[in-house]
């Protein structure tokens, strides 16, 4: 199988701890992923390892279908060389790991009895009382460090009397594209603990065991045992100098060029950001926006996973089939209350960030948007069918002055036309008219005391992986400064940006107009920053 050279150079090494930073479409699945478990399954039969991910959603949607994906490549097939979620049938009289869990429900069981655990941080004690001797992690940037070490990383012990002697025994491989917050920096603090002289020590080791291979291809039966021997002699200094060793490996989108051709990387350079090309494709190190129009909004402190487990452990997955997420996925979500929405409205994007209140905390459940071809219409499609398990099906609609101008073709504003379409799809209305839109100053001392923990607004916090759009919207919107007064800059939105319109602070203008209108009467106007005119 066709390797390129970051591939390659992780298969000559492959450390015992393994950090892999690499850009977009430069094979961190079919590579360093798929190879790292595939040689832990067979060199250490009947153990056990862990694919973790912040979600267990994140690895049923993201990360399990493209590693399956590549391990059918080597020629390994689901419900045939190895079971996902259940055991395997008893006819086949598979024997299972030395330590095998009661049920398989987050489990996959390959047919020399090795199993790998599905962990997802969001649900406490899905590792409890379980012992690893590997483990791995996707999206490696968005896992809780802290949680990890707790957790996951605590597991890894056991059957040392059996498997000590190798160097993958206990060993680990993150795989991420580059991190772009404060989050993903405990992946950066492994280079300190990298020995180049070590990895140089591997690699001169793997030079000669290919030249002592070339040899043992050409020469005599006779001689063949002699050069087997020391063959095996640099196989074990290999060994050795693999353990307890780290190897980082940071690599662009470029330096898969000749797999992938040209065309892609200009593709990539039309379609994304220059942040998202800086950081995805060339694997550059580039933090978010700092003191930014959200500057304040923080992902661990305001946002959170929740995933309806209820729901998601019924599901009968098939092979090859992705599965398709509704609202049933979501345990933040209280199906018999109605839903907040506001919308933002444009010729190339059109979005709807989704609240509701709970007590006295305001949650953003969900932030859904179609780019063109596709019409205002179609993103209300997209809200009703993600919401159409709801029991209550009745919508709280914000909307200010930008959605009721009426279209000289139908005569309906985008406000008219997102009624008449959930009415049509069987939903009631009731329309919150919010008037002028709220100046940027006032959005921003509204969206200031949400973020601070102010008392005089609801507590503000959203789900992180269904907001993903509207937290990227936000953390990319920056300040534009006029004297002494400021607004949020929108110069994403222009076309002549270059900025995918999901990337821009179109979403964010959404979630600004939800925000506003559930929480202007909160605040008394004597502070003095409110639109009193829109109260």
């Amino acid at each position: 199988m066709h390797m390129n050279v970051p591939q390659l150079m992780f298969e000559l090494i492959f450390a015992q701890i393994n950090i892999i930073l690499w850009g977009r479409a430069t094979g961190k699945t079919e590579g360093p992923m798929a190879r790292f478990t595939l040689r832990n399954i067979f060199t250490m039969p009947r153990s056990n390892g862990f694919l973790i991910g912040t979600t267990y959603e994140q690895l049923l949607t993201r990360t399990l279908p493209p590693l399956f994906a590549a391990w059918e490549k080597f020629g390994y097939r689901e419900n045939e060389h190895f079971w996902v979620g259940k055991a395997p049938p008893a006819k086949l009289k598979i024997q299972k790991a030395y330590r095998s869990p009661l049920k398989n429900d987050t489990y996959i069981q390959w047919f020399n009895g090795s199993g790998v655990y599905l962990v997802s941080q969001d649900r406490p004690g899905s590792i409890n009382g379980v012992r690893t001797q590997w483990g791995a992690g996707d999206e490696a940037k968005l896992l809780n460090h802290e949680k990890l070490k707790d957790e996951a990383l605590l597991t890894m012990a056991g059957y040392a009397d059996v498997f000590g002697h190798l160097s993958n025994y206990l060993s680990l491989l993150f795989c991420s594209d580059m991190p772009n917050t404060s989050k993903g920096n405990w992946l950066f603090d492994y280079k300190e603990l990298m020995d180049p002289e070590i990895i140089e020590g591997i690699l001169q080791c793997q030079v000669k065991m290919m030249e002592l291979r070339d040899l043992m291809a050409k020469t005599s039966p006779s001689n063949h045992f002699k050069l087997q021997k020391e063959y095996n002699k640099f196989d074990g200094y290999c060994n050795e100098l693999r353990k307890n060793t780290v190897y980082c490996s940071y690599a662009s989108t470029l330096d898969n060029i000749h797999a992938l051709g040209i065309e892609p990387i200009k593709n990539f350079k039309r379609s994304l950001t220059d942040l998202v090309f800086q950081l995805s494709v060339l694997n550059n190190r580039i933090l978010a926006v700092e003191n930014g129009f959200y500057g304040l909004l923080n992902e661990d402190e305001h946002g959170y996973d929740a995933v309806n487990y209820d729901y998601v452990d019924l599901l009968e997955r098939q092979p090859g089939q992705t599965l398709v997420k509704d609202c049933r996925w979501d345990a933040d979500l209280d199906r018999n209350q109605p839903l907040d929405i506001a919308c933002d409205y444009n010729n190339a994007i059109n979005s709807v960030v989704v609240g509701q209140r709970r007590g006295r905390q305001y949650r953003f459940l969900n932030s859904l948007y179609v780019e063109r071809p596709l019409v205002l219409k179609d993103c209300v499609k997209r809200f009703c069918e993600y919401y159409k398990h709801m029991h209550t099906r009745h919508v709280n609609y914000y909307f200010d002055h930008t959605a009721v101008a009426r279209t000289a073709s139908t005569n309906l504003s985008f406000a008219d036309e997102w009624k008449l379409e959930l009415e049509r799809n069987g939903w009631t209305v009731t329309m919150h008219y919010l008037g002028q839109a709220s100046s940027h100053m006032s959005r921003y001392r509204l969206w200031e005391l949400a973020f601070s923990g102010d008392n005089r607004v609801s507590k503000f916090i959203y789900n992180k992986t269904n907001c993903k759009a509207w937290q990227i919207s936000c953390q990319q919107a920056g300040i534009v400064r006029s004297g002494d007064k400021f607004s949020k800059d929108k110069s994403s939105e222009k076309k002549s940006s270059g900025v995918p319109p999901a990337e821009a602070t179109h979403i964010s203008e959404a979630g600004d107009c939800l925000w506003w209108g559930t929480q202007r009467r909160k605040v008394q106007n004597n502070y003095g920053f409110v639109d009193t005119q829109v109260m």
